[in-house]
């Protein structure tokens, strides 16, 4: 079953563009190991 969620977030603790790349990049790990797909808009 395909399952589809969808929200907005403030990111005020990710105010540098290194902070995003390390959420980034821990996201991407453990969405590899769960087998999930998404998407990161970041709009400043």
């Amino acid at each position: 079953m395909i399952k589809t969620i969808c929200y907005i977030s403030d990111a005020l603790e990710y105010d540098s563009r290194d902070k995003l790349n390390v959420l980034y990049r821990e996201t991407e790990v453990n969405n590899i190991k769960n087998n999930i797909t998404g998407i990161l808009i970041c709009i400043n």
